[in-house]
């Protein structure tokens, strides 16, 4: 949690997962889930993370069913 503080300020990010394949941390905003890869960060002219997320989900739930396919299938 710190590391993604660091990396995205003020993004109010909360950690609820990660793939061990990738740099991709599923992250809680609130509202709903984000996907970000925490070691690929687009910055813009001032050095500032622009915000931006390999995938976004509208609920836990969504996430969750989405989590469990790609599991199934990778395995």
């Amino acid at each position: 949690m710190q590391h993604l503080e660091k990396v995205f300020p003020g993004w109010s990010l909360v950690p609820i997962a990660r793939r061990t394949d990738n740099d991709d941390v599923a992250c809680w905003t609130g509202e709903h889930v984000v996907v970000v890869d925490d070691y690929d960060v687009m910055r813009d002219a001032t050095g500032a993370a622009v915000r931006h997320s390999a995938t976004e989900y509208a609920s836990m739930d969504e996430w969750l069913i989405a989590a469990i396919r790609d599991f199934i299938e990778f395995d």
